[in-house]
């Protein structure tokens, strides 16, 4: 019989950990490529429960690309 420990670890599943901020939109197109290739991988219609889990974090706090670039602040 397995223990608790390997039941849960067993249980557990992968999670896609994105980590965003340059721009507001910039995920979106990641995000749909990722649901494209999961979706592309089946060999019937896609089911909700068929898609990965994972966590988005937008940070927009990086620094303005086209002031870096114009020498008027940090670069990112």
């Amino acid at each position: 019989m397995a223990s608790g420990r390997s039941a849960v670890v067993a249980e557990r599943r992968r999670v896609i950990g994105v980590v965003g901020g340059l721009g507001p939109y910039a995920h979106l197109e990641f995000e749909r490529a990722l649901l494209r290739a999961a979706a592309a991988r089946l060999d019937r219609p896609a089911r909700d429960q068929d898609f990965p889990e994972w966590i988005l974090s937008a940070i927009p706090a990086t620094p303005d690309r086209t002031a870096a670039i114009l020498g008027e602040g940090p670069s990112p």
